[in-house]
């Protein structure tokens, strides 16, 4: 940036996902290694919700600063405006020290990248990144229901597939419910649309209240919805399909159904 001129950077272009996942930096820069993992444990304080899904290495800086052994990575005031209760952070650090290997490591730091690039509207980037990261951890369903994800817009019927095996693998997050029924909406299955959405009603307390990245089921050209309410998508993807395409039996069925539904925040 200090040598090239303005055109240059104006026509700059980010390097190809295959480039930056190869990149690495050389073993002598070792400051430049130690500032990267003070940066991500400033973008773990400020995005991540739960310790759980913090890296070990930010868990780790966490803890020697709780005990005045490091650095902030930013101004104490900004570290002020998070307080991380020790107890909570001593468990979530032996948690993640229990399981930690290098594959959950890599797997972890790709999906990150994955979720970044989804929020970007970078999807098809991030199915590349995924695809890579199963590589090397085939059976993790979280980075299937991500893969998933990723291929409903452009090949639904194989986006399914991803669904079911992380289903069949464990991952019962109320996420891969909405993903699923995505892709029954856009392969026309509206009655199994409605079989599954009504199926996972039954547990309406117990769905999962927080927001997630979910496909727009009312727009005609796929759209991501940032901070979508899942357990509101599995009720309002019912109800449209049921308005759409449903008899007047089932609608008024459904309607009765989920009357007393309300928004998460009010229960």
């Amino acid at each position: 940036m200090e040598t090239a001129d303005l055109q240059a950077l104006i026509d700059w272009e980010a390097p190809a996902v295959s480039d930056f996942l190869d990149f690495s930096l050389p073993e002598s820069t070792k400051a430049r290694k130690m500032a990267f993992v003070r940066s991500r444990w400033l973008m773990d304080r400020l995005t991540e919700t739960y310790l759980s899904d913090w890296r070990f290495t930010s868990l780790q800086l966490e803890w020697r600063y709780s005990r005045g052994e490091q650095e902030p990575p930013c101004g104490r005031k900004v570290m002020r405006e998070r307080y991380i209760e020790r107890n909570e952070l001593a468990f979530a650090l032996s948690d993640a020290a229990s399981r930690r290997d290098s594959t959950n490591e890599k797997s972890a730091a790709l999906y990150s990248m994955a979720l970044q690039l989804v929020k970007s509207e970078q999807v098809a980037s991030a199915a590349e990144v995924l695809k890579l990261a199963l590589k090397g951890d085939p059976e993790n369903p979280k980075l299937l229901n991500s893969l998933g994800f990723c291929m409903l817009a452009e090949e639904p019927q194989v986006a399914i597939e991803y669904l079911e095996q992380a289903r069949s693998l464990g991952y019962k997050n109320t996420v891969n419910t909405c993903n699923l029924l995505y892709g029954l909406l856009r392969t026309g299955k509206y009655a199994a649309v409605l079989e599954l959405s009504e199926a996972a009603l039954v547990d309406w307390p117990k769905l999962d209240r927080t927001t997630s990245v979910l496909w727009d089921f009312k727009s005609e050209e796929p759209k991501i919805l940032r901070n979508a309410c899942s357990r509101c998508y599995v009720k309002d993807i019912g109800l449209y399909v049921v308005r759409s395409h449903g008899d007047a039996s089932s609608r008024l069925r459904w309607d009765e159904m989920t009357r007393n539904m309300h928004d998460p925040s009010v229960q």
